[in-house]
């Protein structure tokens, strides 16, 4: 059985790495008929907001996973001046027009913590997106605009390939 089409109806992001905004979630909506655009000065949190979308869909953090064991700090995925767990919602559109909302919880520990009203089983919800998400970031959408053909023909591929 093939899933219906899933978009990104909006996100709501409280104490998540640079984000500390107590009992003031950053509510992003976004564009389900086409792209999505996050723009604003150094420093006020694009990447905070990248890292939560990955972190949520993926269960992984490569900026952090990538570092070695010792000197990795898990507790840093929420930020450390926020009062309880991180929470980020993520609200979800089918092409039918049906939304899902998964929550997802970073306790102290920097461990997820997934959660749904309308789901019974948000994690499996989650892999059945597979792959056919993608976020493209500032540094690879410059690379895509100043390339050559072959280049951006290469970090395509690397989007749409899993």
């Amino acid at each position: 059985m093939t899933m219906n089409k899933v978009y990104i109806k909006s996100i709501s992001i409280q104490g998540f790495r640079g984000i500390n905004n107590q009992s003031n979630p950053l509510v992003i909506p976004f564009n389900v008929k086409g792209v999505t655009s996050v723009f604003a000065e150094n420093g006020k949190g694009k990447s905070s907001i990248f890292e939560a979308l990955y972190y949520c869909l993926n269960n992984c953090f490569p900026k952090l996973d990538s570092l070695h064991r010792e000197i990795r700090d898990d507790k840093s995925k929420r930020n450390l001046f926020y009062i309880g767990d991180g929470k980020i919602k993520i609200i979800f559109i089918d092409d039918k027009e049906v939304d899902n909302e998964i929550n997802f919880s970073i306790n102290q520990n920097g461990e997820r913590l997934i959660s749904s009203s309308s789901l019974s089983d948000p994690q499996a919800f989650l892999d059945k997106l597979e792959c056919s998400h993608s976020f493209l970031d500032y540094n690879t959408f410059i690379k895509i605009l100043l390339n050559s053909p072959e280049e951006t023909g290469k970090l395509f591929s690397d989007l749409v390939l899993c």
